[in-house]
């Protein structure tokens, strides 16, 4: 397990996706918490020590962007956060940085 990522939180509406994610993270020993709803994720992320939020852009309860915006609003130590689409638009990758 790396010293820098160890405590996940998996935020994504697609059940597949999400499990098949959880399983390939919990086989390699990274602690995984799974959420399909971003705005309960929300709620879990002060009581955690996540070290990285893997995100999915397009969930109906709130987008990615928004989700992303109040996650660096609610946590100040630099989570890292890591994106999962399939959408190419540059100015939908520009509003993620």
């Amino acid at each position: 397990m790396s010293d820098l990522v160890s405590k996940i939180l998996l935020v994504e509406d697609h059940k597949t996706v999400s499990e098949s994610l959880r399983i390939l993270l919990e086989n390699n020993n990274y602690d995984v918490t799974t959420c399909s709803d971003p705005v309960f994720a929300l709620k879990l992320i002060p009581a955690n020590n996540f070290n990285l939020i893997i995100t999915d852009i397009e969930m109906p309860q709130l987008n990615g962007v928004d989700f992303i915006k109040r996650v660096k609003a609610l946590n100040d130590k630099k989570v890292k956060i890591l994106v999962l689409s399939t959408h190419s638009n540059n100015s939908l990758i520009q509003q993620l940085f």
